[in-house]
């Protein structure tokens, strides 16, 4: 027989002890099998500007992750992009000619002014140095 859901009224006290900190996650176990691949992971460094990881954190924020969490999801999707347009690549004795869609040009009479038109993301992206 299959366990039983818990109640409201249990699932409210659960909840009021973690609030009032009464119960913590102190003295569990980590479950490494838990997470896909963990044995195939590597700790890597890498330097990014502090306005860059602002804006990754208010992503992530926005989310409901963790930034570094965002940034593997960002690569993971990156690469199988990569991988689809590979495939996509159409290839002929010559240069390679890949399938493109159309492309839409924005209207000019746009009501809002440049600064309107920025979240916060925006904002701090538009802060960050042109690289060039």
């Amino acid at each position: 027989m299959k366990d039983k859901p818990p109640k409201d009224d249990k699932l409210a006290e659960e909840a009021r002890l973690w609030d009032e900190r009464k119960l913590t996650p102190a003295g569990w176990e980590d479950a490494p099998e838990a997470i896909p691949r963990v044995a195939d992971s590597m700790p890597i460094s890498i330097r990014l500007p502090r306005q860059m990881i602002a804006i990754l954190k208010e992503f992530a924020k926005r989310e409901g992750i963790g930034y570094q969490v965002l940034i593997k999801q960002w690569l993971d999707d990156r690469i199988r992009h990569e991988h689809a347009r590979q495939k996509r690549d159409v290839r002929f004795p010559g240069p390679i000619i890949r399938l493109q869609a159309a492309v839409f040009q924005i209207s000019p009479t746009l009501s809002l002014t440049p600064e309107a038109s920025l979240d916060v993301v925006g904002q701090l992206a538009s802060r960050l140095p042109v690289p060039g």
